[in-house]
C-alpha cells in the first residue's frame, strides 16, 4: 500500500516532482510517481490504474502545462472515480480559462501554493496526512513570535547566533528561515541556518533546510563556501538521503563549468551512494580530472569509488595502477593512497593481496620513516591475517622502525599504541614483555603528557590482559606515582583502576593503595 501518488506534467519534473518526491521519501512516505515504478515492457495505464488504487491521497501539481495534457488530466479523472482525496498544489500562474467545467470541483478543495515556499508546502501535507511526524513546535504551532526585524545580516546573524550558542537549535532554525526571507542570498545566514538545522537530528527540519540551501544555490551557482558546506555535510551523511540523488547531478552539471577540488573530491565521495548511471558518469569524469591536473584527493576519492562500486575490469585497472604509483614513487603524498589501498586490501583483498600490501607498505616506510600515517593500517592487515608468520614479520618490522631516530617523538604515538594493542592480542609472551619494555623506557623520557596519555593508558590495558604478576605490580607503582603529577589525567587513571580492581583479586597481589578513595580491595 502505497501512502501518495503524485501527479504531474512531465516538463515540470525536475522543477516540482522530483524534488517533492525526495522530499516526501526521506520523511518515510511510500510513494507513487512514475519517474520510479513505470518500466520499459509493463502497460502504462495499467501500472497508473494500479498506482492510483493503491495510493491512500493522490497530490496533484497543478500548472497551465498540467491543465493542457490528456495524460494528467486522465489521473485526475480516475482520482475522483475511485474517490481518493486530492492534495492540489499550484505550482506557478494558472489561467482559469484553461480549466474544463468538469474540474470545478477544484475550486473547494484547500489549495497548497508551491510559491510559498517548500517549508510550507511539506507541513501542509505533512499536518493533512502524517501530523505525527511534524516536530512538536511545528506541530501545536508553538513557533516563536514576535522575531525582531533585523537591522542588517550582521544583526541577524548575530541574534541566530545567541540562540545557536544556548542550545536552543529548533528557535534558533525558525529564526534562521525567517531572516532567510530578509536576506535570502546572504551566503553566511544560509550556511549557518543549514548548520543549526542539521543539528537538530530532526529529519523534518533537515530536509527543510536541505531544499532552502538547493535552492539558494540554484539562485547563487557560485557561491563557494556554501556549496562546499552543503557537499561536505553529504559525504558524512550516513542515513537514507534520496535527495542525494538531486544534488549529484546538480553538482556533475556545475563541475563542467567550475574547477574546485574540495567539491570534485566530495562528489567522488557522494556519488558513492549514487545511481549506477551516477557512478559510471563520475569515474570518467575523476579520470579525466587526474589527466588534466593531478591531486591526492581527488586519486584517493576515485580510488574509493572504483574499487567500491566500479565494474571487476574498472577495479583490477585501479588497484594495478595504484600499486604501480606506489612502487616507483610517482606523485606527492603518496601515503595517503598508500592507506586507501591498504584499508581496501585489509577489508576486501584476498590473503595473497594481503600479503602483497604488507610487503609494498614495509618497503614504502623502510623510505619514508616519517610517514606514519600507513603503519596502523598496516597493523589493522595484520590483524585481519592472524597467522603467526605475518605477525611476527610485523612485530620485527614495527620495531625496526621504532629504532629510527625521530627527531620529533609524536611521530611514533599513533603508532605505538596500535602495535600495543595489536601485540596485546596476537602476540606470544616474549613479544608482550619486550613491547612492555621498550614502551615504559620510552614514556620515561616524554615530557608531553599529552602525548603519552593514549600510549601510557594502552600499555597499562595491555599489562591487565597479558602481563605477569610481578608486571602487574611494577605498574602499579609506576602509575601510582606518575598519577601523583598528573592528577587530571581520567583516560589514564580509569585504565588503572581497572587493572587494580581486576589483577589485584586475580593474584592476590597484596598491594594497598589509595586514589580518589578507592583501594586495591575494593
Amino acid at each position: 500500500m502505497k501512502d501518495i501518488f503524485i501527479s504531474y506534467a512531465r516538463e515540470e519534473e525536475k522543477d516540482y516532482a522530483i524534488p517533492l518526491a525526495m522530499a516526501l521519501s526521506d520523511l518515510d512516505f511510500f510513494l507513487w510517481i512514475d519517474i520510479k515504478e513505470l518500466f520499459a515492457g509493463k502497460n502504462f495505464q495499467e501500472d497508473i490504474d494500479k498506482g492510483i488504487e493503491e495510493s491512500k491521497y493522490c497530490i496533484a501539481l497543478l500548472s497551465e502545462k498540467y491543465f493542457s495534457k490528456n495524460t494528467t488530466l486522465s489521473e485526475l479523472d480516475i482520482f475522483v472515480e475511485k474517490q481518493k482525496e486530492i492534495i492540489p498544489i499550484r505550482c506557478g500562474f494558472i489561467n482559469p480559462y484553461l480549466i474544463d467545467e468538469k474540474y470545478s470541483f477544484l475550486k473547494n478543495l484547500l489549495w497548497i501554493d508551491w510559491k510559498d515556499g517548500i517549508e510550507n508546502v511539506i507541513e501542509k501535507i505533512i499536518r493533512k496526512i502524517r501530523p505525527d511526524l511534524l516536530p512538536e513546535f511545528v506541530y501545536n504551532d508553538i513557533r516563536l513570535k514576535n522575531i525582531p526585524i533585523p537591522q542588517n545580516q550582521l544583526h541577524a546573524a548575530a541574534f541566530i547566533q545567541t540562540y545557536k550558542s544556548a542550545g536552543r537549535m529548533n528557535e534558533a532554525s525558525q529564526i534562521a528561515l525567517e531572516y532567510l526571507s530578509y536576506f535570502p542570498n546572504d551566503p553566511n545566514i544560509i550556511i549557518l541556518y543549514f548548520n543549526i538545522a542539521k543539528n537538530t537530528e530532526d529529519k523534518y527540519t533537515v530536509e527543510i533546510a536541505f531544499f532552502k540551501v538547493f535552492d539558494y544555490l540554484k539562485n547563487n551557482p557560485n557561491n563557494i563556501s556554501v556549496r562546499e558546506n552543503f557537499i561536505s555535510y553529504l559525504t558524512q551523511l550516513k542515513t537514507k538521503n534520496t535527495f542525494r540523488l538531486i544534488i549529484i547531478d546538480d553538482t556533475s552539471a556545475w563541475l563542467e563549468n567550475h574547477h574546485n577540488i574540495n567539491i570534485k573530491k566530495d562528489y567522488l565521495t557522494i556519488v558513492e551512494k549514487g545511481n549506477p548511471i551516477q557512478i559510471k558518469r563520475a569515474i570518467e569524469e575523476g579520470k579525466k580530472w587526474l589527466i588534466e591536473e593531478e591531486d591526492i584527493q581527488i586519486r584517493c576519492a576515485l580510488f574509493r569509488l572504483v574499487v567500491g562500486k566500479g565494474s571487476r575490469i574498472e577495479k583490477e585497472s585501479m588497484l594495478k595502477e595504484t600499486v604501480d604509483r606506489i612502487i616507483s614513487d610517482r606523485g606527492d603524498n603518496l601515503d595517503k593512497l598508500l592507506t586507501e589501498y591498504i584499508k581496501y586490501i585489509s577489508d576486501s583483498g584476498n590473503n595473497i593481496q594481503k600479503k602483497d600490501a604488507i610487503e609494498i607498505c614495509e618497503n614504502w616506510s623502510r623510505k619514508h620513516p616519517k610517514d606514519n600515517f600507513v603503519l596502523p593500517p598496516y597493523l589493522s592487515l595484520i590483524e585481519r591475517l592472524k597467522d603467526k608468520n605475518s605477525i611476527d614479520r610485523a612485530f620485527n618490522f614495527i620495531q625496526e622502525w621504532l629504532s629510527f631516530p625521530f627527531e620529533d617523538i609524536s611521530i611514533s604515538i599513533n603508532v605505538r599504541e596500535k602495535f600495543i594493542k595489536c601485540i596485546g592480542k596476537f602476540g606470544n609472551p616474549e613479544q608482550v614483555e619486550e613491547v612492555i619494555k621498550e614502551n615504559r623506557l620510552w614514556l620515561k623520557g616524554i615530557i608531553n603528557v599529552k602525548s603519552q596519555h593514549n600510549v601510557r593508558a594502552g600499555l597499562i590495558n595491555l599489562i591487565k590482559n597479558r602481563g605477569t604478576d610481578n608486571q602487574v605490580l611494577e605498574e602499579i607503582n609506576y602509575t601510582l606515582e606518575w598519577l601523583n603529577y598528573h592528577q587530571n589525567e581520567t583516560y589514564v587513571r580509569s585504565n588503572f583502576l581497572n587493572l587494580a580492581k581486576e589483577r589485584c583479586k586475580e593474584n592476590s597481589i597484596i598491594h594497598e593503595f589509595r586514589l580518589y578513595g578507592y583501594s586495591a580491595t575494593d
